[in-house]
C-alpha cells in the first residue's frame, strides 16, 4: 500500500513579511535565505498579491530591486484568493490583528 501524498504548502506573503525578512536577514549578509525563497518562488510555492509589489515600490532600496526581479510571485487579486483569505482570518482571527 502506498503512502498518501503529502499536501504541498503554498506561502502567501504580505508586505510586512518581506520588509521584516529584509531587515533581519539582509541580502548581502544571509544570501542563502533569499536563494531558498527564490527556489520556492520558482516552484510557485511563495506568492503575494500584486499590491505587495506596489507597496514595496514606494521605496527605492535593495528590497525594491529584489522584488522587481521576481515578478512571477505576484498575483492579481481574485475571488478565490479573497475567499481563502476570509476562511483563514475567520479560523485564525489573531492573524488579522495589527500590532
Amino acid at each position: 500500500m502506498s503512502e498518501p501524498e503529502q499536501p504541498v504548502l503554498i506561502y502567501i506573503v504580505d508586505t510586512s513579511f518581506l520588509i521584516e525578512v529584509h531587515k533581519r536577514y539582509p541580502l548581502k549578509m544571509l544570501p542563502g535565505i533569499w536563494k531558498d525563497m527564490e527556489t520556492l518562488i520558482r516552484s510557485g510555492r511563495i506568492i503575494a498579491p500584486i499590491k505587495v509589489k506596489d507597496e514595496i515600490n514606494q521605496q527605492d532600496d535593495e528590497l525594491t530591486d529584489w522584488v522587481n526581479h521576481h515578478d512571477e510571485m505576484f498575483k492579481p487579486l481574485n475571488n478565490e484568493l479573497l475567499e481563502t483569505t476570509a476562511l483563514v482570518v475567520n479560523k485564525y482571527p489573531r492573524t488579522a490583528k495589527s500590532a
